[in-house]
């Protein structure tokens, strides 16, 4: 519907309002015609910045196994972390953890995390600077989003000693009774190569089995690991290669209760990061590595510098990574309700009215 206004009343309602207090009202009428975008997971997967990526690498690098070297890299992400907005707290194994709560179903958690700390004399850039990389540039794209589960970052501590950090973490959700839905852990995420060594598979039958969903030669790609779950490797298949189609992933699954003392004999090579903690307390875990010593040449030596990384696939990793976490916590799109719109031009409207009135007395 129309509605024209004759010169006289057009006269009146400036006379009334005046224009230079029209100006507040269009500007509420604007908002209200303005269209509202939405959030996507592909917006935030296009966030990832290899720039970032190596900055975090390049700021840990370094002596990260002296009690004064690990403090140095916990300060480090504690202070990135508080930079994004994050509250962060230490637990009483080192762990430097931070929460962003979920809006419908907080009690769902999904905990994102890596180890800081590095062996005695190597830099430890691609082990284990790259995955703690990768959970700080996640931490930062999600910042300001919100999901309808809860996000948990944890940066774990003492891993090269013995998965202490995360398996005393583990230990204290489960005592807790956290609901982790899942525990997806970066472990050296930065390394390519043109050989690969072939992964050991091997089926010993009631014990459990290892397979790979194939074997490459060539160390270019990112392997996924889970326990008893295909769907889950499935998952992040599809999410990998929907928001980062450049990236080969090769999928493991072990198979069998991955709890038996003889499983992780038989299967070792699969029990060595912080993982095996979230296993061992009956949450799904997802690792995602560069498959370390059976691609990289300087695992655990003076040579695992910065320089030797390949930071457009780590970008690669982490926006797979990106995609498949938002979707799985359930990334809410943000559109405002024309409601909202409707009661703020009203708002403006009334202000604007009751400014005249009070002029009018002023003049009276």
């Amino acid at each position: 519907m129309r509605i024209r206004l004759r010169s006289r009343s057009r006269s009146r309602w400036r006379s009334r309002l005046g224009v230079p207090a029209l100006a507040p009202l269009a500007a509420g009428f604007a908002l209200l015609a303005a269209p509202a975008s939405a959030v996507t997971t592909g917006d935030l997967v296009a966030e990832v910045s290899a720039t970032r990526l190596q900055e975090h690498v390049e700021a840990l690098e370094g002596d990260r196994s002296s009690v004064s070297g690990r403090n140095t890299a916990r300060n480090y992400i504690e202070d990135r972390l508080q930079e994004y907005g994050y509250t962060t707290s230490v637990d009483a194994s080192g762990n430097i953890v931070a929460e962003l709560l979920g809006g419908t179903t907080p009690d769902e958690i999904y905990v994102v995390g890596s180890h800081f700390d590095a062996v005695s004399g190597t830099p430890g850039a691609d082990d284990n600077a790259s995955g703690i990389a990768g959970v700080l540039e996640v931490a930062r794209i999600f910042s300001t989003r919100s999901f309808d589960a809860t996000i948990r970052f944890v940066g774990f501590d003492q891993e090269e000693a013995g998965l202490i950090g995360s398996n005393a973490y583990a230990q204290s959700a489960a005592l807790a009774g956290d609901q982790i839905a899942l525990a997806t852990i970066f472990e050296m995420i930065g390394y390519t190569s043109a050989t690969q060594t072939l992964l050991p598979t091997g089926d010993a039958g009631v014990l459990g089995s290892f397979s790979v969903s194939e074997e490459r030669l060539v160390g270019d790609f990112i392997g996924a690991l889970a326990a008893n779950d295909a769907q889950l490797l499935a998952d992040f298949v599809s999410a990998a290669g929907l928001y980062a189609s450049s990236l080969p992933v090769v999928t493991g699954l072990l198979t069998g209760d991955v709890t038996n003392a003889t499983t992780q004999w038989l299967f070792s090579d699969l029990y060595r990061s912080d993982h095996v903690g979230f296993w061992l307390e009956g949450y799904d875990a997802l690792l995602l590595t560069d498959t370390a010593n059976f691609r990289n040449p300087n695992y655990h030596q003076a040579s695992d510098t910065s320089s030797t990384l390949d930071y457009p696939f780590m970008t690669q990793v982490v926006a797979g990574s990106v995609g498949f976490f938002a979707d799985r916590a359930g990334l809410v799109t943000v559109v405002p309700e024309p409601g909202t719109s409707l009661l703020l031009a009203t708002g403006l409207l009334t202000l604007v009215v009751a400014q005249q009135r009070r002029a009018r007395r002023r003049r009276l």
